[in-house]
């Protein structure tokens, strides 16, 4: 499948997880670059008999350029449009737009102190 990924393009493989991501200082080549990886990936995995869902797929955009902060790609899957996620989660790990794992390290600390409530709770100490 490493064939069909464009030369500005990389992928991430782990179990039925694919993370595809590229990168160029052009956003316009960018979304070019991924809609046609996609596009031949759609066509390997056809002739292996394999489909992706567009429902369970979305795309993210990364920058630490501030005026780019709320731009969304226009990727398709299928046909379908893919929704533009701000904090997409790949493999437990949720990512932020801006590259500083913050939102994940927010989720983290709020998770912990619920489970340390409880822990509270069950030992009777307030």
């Amino acid at each position: 499948m490493v064939s069909v990924i464009a030369d500005n393009c990389r992928i991430g493989l782990f179990a039925d997880d694919i993370l595809l991501w590229c990168s160029d200082s052009d956003i316009e080549k960018i979304e070019s670059s991924l809609n046609n990886t996609i596009q031949r990936i759609q066509d390997f995995a056809k002739d292996h008999k394999l489909c992706f869902n567009p429902f369970k797929s979305v795309t993210g955009f990364f920058t630490t350029n501030r005026q780019l902060y709320r731009y969304s790609p226009r990727i398709s899957l299928n046909g379908h449009i893919l929704q533009n996620e701000r904090n997409p989660k790949y493999l437990g790990l949720v990512l932020d737009p801006e590259i500083t794992c913050n939102k994940h390290i927010d989720l983290l600390a709020t998770k912990a102190k619920k489970r340390l409530n409880i822990l509270k709770f069950i030992s009777g100490c307030d």
